[in-house]
């Protein structure tokens, strides 16, 4: 086994424990953030293309989930907001995590000739890719609330801090994915910029 298949085992495998974990601990949208990165590990038998990203970026998918299981072990007693400051951490790892996963789709899409995009457009849409799975995550948050007796109309609010607590709770994904989508993306374009962006992938041995 190479470097490159043993970094993406390890990457899988890791996704689908903190999946399980999560599920476990009642957080199902993990779900979906896990299958799109198990789609993003397996593109290149996927899309038949014959190439990949190279092993420096395959890499960094490994982070969001070994951050998130961390993250699950601490007991967070601070809040930001009326939410947990776990909740700000999670939003953060499904963030990263989606935006890896977007971004090696992408990026393969790309080196196949299919879509000629800059790093530019690269690291925006793996951005945007954040950002519309933070949408679907409020949603998601929206009908776990209602199920769980959250006051959600204004008939039902009887504290003042309940619209506070309450849109905390719905914005803090959202937010995260527009502040830190935005800052992975000027990062990663900058990184891109270093080498020629044919370097970007390879061709699967």
């Amino acid at each position: 086994m190479d470097v490159w298949k043993a970094v993406r085992a390890i990457s899988a495998v890791l996704a689908v424990i903190l999946a399980a974990v999560a599920v476990s601990r009642g957080e199902y949208f993990w779900i979906a953030v896990t299958a799109l990165a198990l789609i993003a590990l397996s593109y290149p038998e996927v899309s038949r293309s014959g190439l990949r990203v190279r092993v420096g970026i395959l890499a960094f998918t490994i982070f969001p989930s070994v951050f998130q299981m961390a993250a699950m072990c601490v007991r967070f007693t601070a809040e930001v907001s009326g939410v947990s400051v776990y909740e700000h951490v999670s939003a953060f790892a499904m963030t990263f995590q989606v935006f890896m996963s977007a971004f090696i789709i992408v990026a393969t899409v790309r080196a196949t000739g299919k879509a000629r995009l800059t790093r530019g457009w690269m690291a925006v849409l793996s951005m945007a890719s954040a950002v519309s799975m933070s949408a679907m995550f409020m949603f998601y948050e929206y009908v776990w609330l209602y199920f769980s007796g959250y006051p959600l109309t204004n008939d039902d609010m009887v504290d003042p801090g309940d619209d506070i607590m309450v849109n905390g709770m719905l914005m803090s994904f959202p937010m995260m994915a527009i502040v830190c989508g935005s800052v992975m993306a000027y990062v990663a374009y900058k990184i891109l910029k270093l080498r020629p962006i044919e370097e970007i992938t390879e061709a699967v041995p």
